[in-house]
């Protein structure tokens, strides 16, 4: 941490690593920013979130935290956003400790930029930084409009239903677009997303990244028949994918190679992913200290995704450990990831299957996709890269130019 601009960051939960993509997403952004900035962070902590926020002390000038109840009511949020079809990806907690916070801070501290992440929070916190007036930046890991919509078509909702929570959704995208100086998004598919929903918001894009040396260390065993998904298994897409690959995809698997074996890691995993464990082949493992002895042991990472926005960091470490991916369109969406040279694609059942039995029984075709993959993601995906980025959506390109190899 040096001298510089003091910067307020509002993050959700404690962020640390490893971790699923939110906080490791903020854990690293953070992380960057206190190289060029003086951070004081504002950690808004749920009862069902738990951690400490002793990874980010030793970087941050000061850590605040502030509970964050668990919504019980319209309190807080605009009626007419909400009434009585609530869209399922907002409205976690009553957001009134987390402003009461906010007002304190920036009524005592001479702040010279605003970071909130996530859209829950950004909105939450809207009107408090349009009075503030400073530069502010909204970091959106997601577009929750085009996430809710994808949700309830793979769902089957009803068509209004789900009209309804996408017009209020977009609603709340568009407030957050007019209040802050800045938003930020992951992706360019995100950022035209967000740019045809408010044309004349200043929307920059600050790439996920990955930990290099830390997934460079793994060597992925290349006579293995074992595939791997990694994931916060509690998290709809996650869980949608995991069904359509253990339902449809993986008797197809077996078929075309018999010894296949399937490893499901990841944090918080429900009665559904659990009872997959029962299937031929397939284990799952719940929370992990560590999740690269699973991609060392394992052939293929597979990302069969049908729903959901922002870019995927399975991917991103799974190539950073020099492990090929095949993966839906939408998996790798927003990634600059070329089809048949960085990973396969694959959109039908029977395409995934036969991706990945053929990468199972040819080592040698996912060892150089798997390079190819691996040269993209040191190129544009290193933490340190997406820190020079992001430092100049923050604090101005003046100080954006240190070259920290991580």
């Amino acid at each position: 941490m040096r001298d510089g601009p003091r910067v307020l960051y509002v993050v959700h939960g404690a962020p640390h690593v490893p971790a699923p993509g939110g906080p490791t997403r903020t854990y690293h952004l953070l992380r960057q920013l206190a190289r060029a900035a003086e951070v004081t962070a504002l950690c808004v902590l749920e009862p069902s979130v738990r951690g400490e926020t002793a990874a980010i002390d030793s970087f941050c000038r000061r850590v605040d935290t502030v509970p964050a109840p668990a919504v019980r009511s319209c309190h807080g949020w605009p009626e007419r956003l909400l009434c009585a079809s609530r869209p399922t990806v907002l409205w976690r907690f009553d957001p009134k400790p987390v402003r009461e916070a906010m007002h304190r801070l920036l009524c005592r501290g001479c702040f010279d930029a605003v970071v909130v992440e996530h859209t829950e929070l950004a909105y939450a916190l809207a009107d408090i930084v349009g009075r503030w007036g400073g530069v502010s930046v909204a970091d959106l890991h997601n577009v929750l409009s085009v996430h809710e919509e994808r949700s309830e078509n793979v769902a089957g909702s009803d068509a209004v239903g789900t009209w309804m929570r996408v017009r209020r959704v977009r609603a709340i995208e568009r407030a957050i677009l007019r209040a802050y100086s800045t938003v930020s998004c992951v992706s360019e598919t995100d950022r035209e997303h967000l740019q045809r929903l408010e044309p004349g918001a200043n929307v920059r894009v600050v790439r996920n990244g990955v930990d290099i040396r830390y997934f460079g260390a793994v060597s992925p065993d290349r006579v293995s028949r074992r595939v791997v998904f990694t994931g916060a298994l509690w998290y709809r897409p996650n869980v949608d994918g995991l069904s359509y690959l253990t339902s449809q995809i993986w008797p197809l698997i077996r078929d075309g190679c018999p010894e296949a074996a399937l490893t499901i890691v990841g944090a918080r995993p429900g009665r559904e992913v659990r009872t997959m464990a029962g299937l031929p082949g397939v284990t799952v493992h719940g929370s992990v200290p560590d999740v690269r002895p699973y991609l060392q042991q394992s052939a293929v990472a597979a990302v069969p995704l049908r729903m959901g926005t922002g870019t995927r960091l399975k991917i991103l470490e799974a190539l950073a450990a020099h492990l090929p991916v095949v993966s839906t369109t939408v998996g790798a969406e927003g990634l600059d990831l070329v089809a048949c040279r960085d990973f396969l694609r694959a959109d039908t059942t029977n395409e995934f299957a036969g991706a990945v039995v053929r990468l199972l029984n040819d080592p040698d075709d996912g060892r150089a996709l798997a390079a190819a993959g691996n040269r993209l993601v040191q190129k544009y995906h290193a933490w340190h890269v997406i820190g020079q980025m992001f430092r100049r959506v923050v604090v101005g390109e003046g100080v954006a130019t240190d070259k920290e190899s991580a």
